[in-house]
């Protein structure tokens, strides 16, 4: 498959060739529609994540399921998906109360510990995935995955901000800032 490959840090991504991705037995096989890079993109490039080299970028995935291990249960093949980027457990009390963020097993996050969607394909956690409703498109629903959701947890989760409240938004020319807003 084509993958666009980080093999130094402040240098352009390199177009290759590369293995196609298999499904193990809890994974799916994505193959990519949309890929939206973003700021944590710039910012592995230029060497400021801690990213083992070479790695293929992309944390904002949106596709359809090309291959599906034998236990994963919520998709099929052919299924439209986004990729949840946070390579998280599932089954700590943090992933259990809705605080992903904090999983006491996190592995990282999709583009930086383990190959993402700057290719033809990308391989993940069959719980990584989520449906996208027909209505959705493949560009659009690279903004749910992290912006949006990223937005809407902390206004809603964190600052439990209702309806009539007064906010100021700092930073709303970027991807989250939009979004709050």
């Amino acid at each position: 498959m084509r993958a666009m490959v980080l093999h130094q840090f402040s240098s352009p991504l390199r177009m290759e060739n590369v293995p196609d991705p298999q499904a193990g037995l809890d994974e799916v096989v994505v193959k990519v529609k949309a890929c939206a890079p973003d700021m944590l993109d710039v910012k592995t490039r230029a060497g400021q994540s801690n990213v083992t080299l070479p790695r293929i970028l992309g944390h904002e995935i949106a596709g359809e399921v090309a291959e599906a291990g034998a236990s994963v249960k919520n998709v099929r093949v052919g299924d439209r998906v986004a990729v949840y980027d946070y390579l998280n457990c599932g089954a700590c009390e943090f992933c259990w109360n809705g605080r992903e963020t904090l999983c006491r097993n996190n592995k990282g996050i999709v583009g930086l510990a383990i190959d993402g969607g700057f290719a033809d394909y990308v391989k993940v956690p069959g719980r990584n995935v989520l449906p996208i409703p027909p209505d959705v498109s493949d560009e659009a629903a690279t903004t749910l995955v992290s912006p949006v959701s990223t937005s809407l947890h902390a206004l809603r989760e964190r600052a439990k901000v209702s309806p009539g409240d007064n906010v100021l938004i700092v930073g709303a020319a970027g991807g989250v800032g939009i979004h709050m807003v």
